[in-house]
């Protein structure tokens, strides 16, 4: 699945297609839901680091259980020491609420997340034109 995941990330790379983290893992979600045949879903939480850092995130969780998250493959990031948890834990620090613009990114996240889970249909009609228009091929 990683190798399906790498693939997709460098396709949306290469057609620098735009939008945002909640973009790009909507169109891995349909990647694997039409291509693939997968069920998931997308799941919102944090991403912690190893500095006891976290801020706001969204990845895709399969029906196995397994997390997706193609956000490190198109910002070619390999951060190992990053988890994906449903809540904050104890002693970590929300650095993406530091500032007022980290506040507002994190605002229209999750209302682009809460329209993806509400009404999918409506959420890729307000995508960027390059998210729209963009095709998942095997």
């Amino acid at each position: 699945m990683d190798e399906c995941v790498r693939r997709l990330s460098l396709r949306i790379r290469l057609y620098k297609v735009g939008g945002t983290v909640i973009h790009h893992q909507a169109l891995l979600a349909r990647y694997l839901r039409t291509v693939k045949k997968v069920d998931c879903k997308l799941v919102d939480g944090f991403i912690v680091t190893g500095d006891n850092e976290s801020c706001w995130h969204c990845w895709i969780e399969l029906g196995d259980g397994s997390k997706q998250d193609i956000t490190y493959h198109i910002a070619d990031i390999p951060d190992t020491r990053a988890s994906l948890v449903h809540q904050v834990p104890d002693g970590v620090v929300r650095v993406d609420l530091a500032e007022e613009r980290g506040r507002m990114i994190v605002d229209e996240n999750m209302r682009l997340f809460d329209l993806f889970q509400s009404d999918e249909k409506k959420f890729w009609s307000e995508a960027p034109q390059n998210v729209k228009s963009f095709r998942c091929v095997k």
